[in-house]
């Protein structure tokens, strides 16, 4: 509760066009002693967003207006054809984009426990293609950072010692692929290809990633319904599907999957650190002027959690976080086409009758690139990759990595003691 009331009156004091006493504070704080007022003040004060005015028993503080920006961050959603086409200026930030791994999917209805995972596909380096054309434009060629979300992945999206195991080791697996790839084809493109595993949200307790969520519901509440209707949306497919249910119908789905949306909400402001819009840590190297992100279609929903996130950490991340907090107005690109294929990163699944397969080129499977050829949704994602790597010059450096990525794979299982560690049966070829 006192977490609460403090947040509370944090957001009173930088309500627009309010000021608010020193009286106001100690009602509003209750219980909690005039030391952490004084300390929370301190830190919002810092900030150099909220004024003191008057004196002595008629001190105040107010919100100051806000200054001019030398390199205001900007949202694109663009196309991966305008990506050849329209210039960008990311104004001497660094990019990052953001990945993880999907929760398991089930093959078969009739099935308990889900059993495809999200393995290594061929259409994994047309996710972070994109950062390779805005990079080509730039005067100073920036830094490319690569945040794995694995450990939220593990928190709410395994739900057995199985599947946390298997999510590591195709994290994992990609990372080094993408390292390998990176090192192969654009070895000079950026200053530094670093890899992340974003940690920050660790160390904030459900209960607080719960109250910053009713926060952000209290102090912007018309973008946050677009928010918890897209995530509805995400978590029953089948029913927007069909139809766009009524405003009546949507109420009673949050209501009836108010715990699965709980988790929802954390992993959405979970995006905030992951894409450095703020940071805790101290073991990393911040661009000054900020980053820019890159995601597909979905990212899109997530950076409005992620704008409401700045408005409010830039203000009182200190009060709130107890300790020195890094906030930046990040540029943001999502990029959309007609045929918006599933993240490349989790890989697309196919299926019909009950019996659905990985629906990707794998070293499993063993498919050749041409079987994209006939995949409608997915075949604009791979020919935007030929269209920055010759395909042959592709196909070679796929077919090159194969060994490694088994002799890998075999190392994690057997060091992870997995028992019977292939479950998934590809059931393209059948279909």
């Amino acid at each position: 509760m006192k977490t609460k009331k403090r947040l509370s009156a944090v957001l009173d004091i930088i309500s627009a066009n309010t000021t608010t006493t020193n009286s106001d504070l100690v009602k509003a704080l209750g219980d909690i002693s005039r030391i952490t007022i004084a300390r929370d003040l301190r830190a919002l004060l810092a900030q150099k967003r909220i004024e003191k005015i008057g004196g002595g028993r008629s001190v105040a503080y107010r919100q100051k207006q806000r200054p001019p920006e030398d390199s205001p961050a900007q949202e694109f959603v663009l196309s991966h054809a305008q990506l050849f086409q329209t210039p960008i200026d990311i104004g001497g930030r660094d990019m990052i984009i953001g990945f993880s791994e999907a929760a398991f999917r089930k093959s078969r209805d009739r099935l308990q426990e889900p059993d495809i995972d999200s393995r290594l596909n061929a259409r994994l380096p047309s996710y972070f293609l994109p950062a390779v054309n805005i990079a080509r434009m730039q005067e100073r060629r920036p830094r490319l950072i690569i945040v794995s979300g694995i450990y939220a992945a593990l928190k709410w999206s395994a739900h057995s010692d199985a599947q946390r195991k298997r999510m590591l080791i195709n994290n994992n697996l990609k990372i080094d692929f993408l390292e390998k790839f990176f090192e192969r084809f654009f070895p000079d493109t950026f200053s530094l290809v670093e890899f992340r595993r974003s940690v920050d949200f660790l160390k904030i307790s459900d209960h607080k990633l719960e109250l910053l969520w009713n926060v952000f519901e209290k102090k912007y509440p018309r973008e946050l319904e677009i928010v918890k209707k897209k995530l509805l949306q995400y978590k029953n497919p089948k029913l927007f599907a069909q139809c766009q249910p009524s405003e009546e119908e949507i109420r009673s789905l949050m209501v009836a999957n108010k715990a699965v949306l709980r988790d929802a909400f954390k992993y959405a402001i979970v995006h905030l650190f992951a894409f450095a819009d703020v940071n805790l840590s101290v073991d990393f190297a911040h661009n000054p002027r900020g980053y820019c992100s890159v995601g597909e279609h979905n990212e899109a929903i997530f950076n409005i959690v992620r704008r409401i996130g700045y408005e409010i950490f830039r203000e009182v991340g200190e009060a709130i976080f107890d300790q020195d907090v890094f906030v930046f107005d990040n540029m943001k690109i999502a990029i959309s086409d007609a045929k918006n294929a599933p993240p490349a990163y989790n890989g697309a699944v196919r299926g019909n009758g009950g019996l659905r397969s990985i629906d990707e080129v794998t070293y499993e499977n063993g498919y050749r690139m041409e079987y994209y050829d006939a995949r409608e949704r997915l075949k604009p994602l791979i020919d935007y990759l030929y269209r920055i790597i010759p395909k042959e010059n592709y196909e070679q450096f796929w077919n090159g990595y194969k060994k490694r990525y088994f002799d890998l794979k075999n190392r994690y299982e057997e060091a992870y003691a997995m028992q019977d560690a292939e479950t998934i049966v590809d059931h393209a070829r059948e279909e």
